[in-house]
């Protein structure tokens, strides 16, 4: 399997934080999509952070110990592998005497997508605070997005992976406010096509480049 490199030099006056995050796939069922700063890491002035990871999937579930927004930190509870063209579909459960959720093992559905359900056991995040969790898709092993669980749910995920990096004090599993990330153009598209390595810059105005 090819592995994706991304290799960013910190060339501005202060240490930060770089971010990567994704583009929201396709997604037939309405729901607020919240992205999740895939990985990140903190580099020094003139130091350079690499990033690399594989297109293999998961569907995971989180239970933060809040209501899913921008700003919560969003650790995988749960995590079961899947396979576009295979075992691909997986159903969460919650257990109420217990107060834990459980998610099954990937069966297979149809090709080209991953299937995450909820079954009627499932809170709803939206109204129970103290459940609050959110089931999603991983990819390469870390959390890319969630959506607040809901009771007889059934999501069906397309992924279409297209990769922006930004700048900030934002670490991995961090749920991200995309539309003020995108609205202030500090987000960088790194763009993959034909390679499998990129290298950027952050200059020394704080904005970053593709070398």
């Amino acid at each position: 399997m090819s592995i994706y490199k991304l290799l960013v030099k910190n060339d501005s006056t202060n240490p930060t934080r770089f971010a990567i995050f994704q583009e929201k796939p396709s997604l037939d069922v309405g729901g607020n999509v919240f992205t999740l700063a895939w990985f990140s890491k903190y580099a020094y002035q003139g130091t350079t952070a690499e990033f690399a990871w594989e297109i293999d999937y998961s569907a995971i579930w989180s239970r933060p110990g809040q209501e899913l927004r921008p700003g919560v930190i969003c650790k995988t509870s749960q995590s079961k592998r899947v396979d576009l063209d295979g075992a691909n579909t997986v159903t969460l459960g919650y257990d109420n005497v217990n107060d834990a959720f459980n998610m099954s093992s990937p069966v297979k559905g149809n090709s080209g997508s991953i299937f995450t359900n909820c079954d009627e056991t499932v809170p709803n995040s939206n109204t129970t605070p103290s459940a609050a969790a959110g089931i999603g898709i991983a990819m390469s092993g870390a959390g890319t997005f969630l959506v607040s669980t809901q009771p007889n749910m059934n999501l069906t995920w397309t992924p279409k992976p297209k990769y922006y990096l930004v700048a900030g004090n934002f670490k991995t599993g961090e749920i991200l406010d995309t539309q003020t990330i995108m609205n202030s153009g500090r987000a960088l598209e790194i763009p993959y096509q034909g390679i499998l390595t990129q290298s950027v810059t952050l200059n020394s105005q704080n904005v970053l480049v593709l070398n």
